[in-house]
């Protein structure tokens, strides 16, 4: 045990910054606002933590097809979002159609890449290998080719027997 104090502030008013602060040795570590938690003596609004939530969600095939998801879960702390889901049973074998999996919130941009982290089986043509938000709910699949370019994973890359582990994480709006 160490021998510094924690002190706790209740710093009461009739404005909207009224606030509860926990100190260690006089130095404030936490503070508790209106606008949700700021750290070190931060008191700007912008800063605080204001969300936390884990959860579920249904994702889709956002194009022509249909696949099956299970373990559908995420966790967003603030505005940044991981999200992991296993996907199987592709039923489309369009070549044209580029593969987009709805993501559990909107993300705060689109057109941007994002990690991506797939572990993938009978996978045809092109293996998984980066994320792009093609949209603000839409994460689409791409891959690199003999060619060395970026190439879209589409349907015909996958099959029935196809399986992926997908993990990624983005900003939401």
């Amino acid at each position: 045990l160490s021998s510094d104090l924690v002190n706790v502030h209740n710093v009461h008013s009739a404005s909207a910054s009224a606030a509860h602060t926990w100190q260690l040795s006089g130095t404030e570590v936490v503070r508790i606002t209106p606008s949700g938690l700021t750290f070190n003596g931060d008191t700007a609004a912008a800063n605080a933590l204001d969300d936390y939530e884990e959860g579920t969600w249904t994702p889709s095939v956002e194009s022509t097809g249909s696949a099956t998801f299970s373990n559908s879960r995420y966790t967003k702390v603030g505005r940044i979002v991981t999200m992991h889901t296993s996907v199987n049973s592709f039923s489309n074998t369009t070549s044209s159609t580029l593969l987009g999996i709805s993501l559990p919130f909107t993300a705060a941009n689109s057109n941007l890449a994002v990690p991506l982290g797939t572990l993938s089986v009978q996978v045809a043509n092109i293996t998984p290998t980066g994320g792009y938000l093609g949209g603000t709910n839409l994460l689409n699949l791409y891959g690199t080719s003999t060619s060395t370019s970026f190439v879209p994973v589409t349907h015909a890359d996958l099959g029935g027997s196809t399986s992926m582990y997908i993990s990624i994480t983005y900003m939401a709006a």
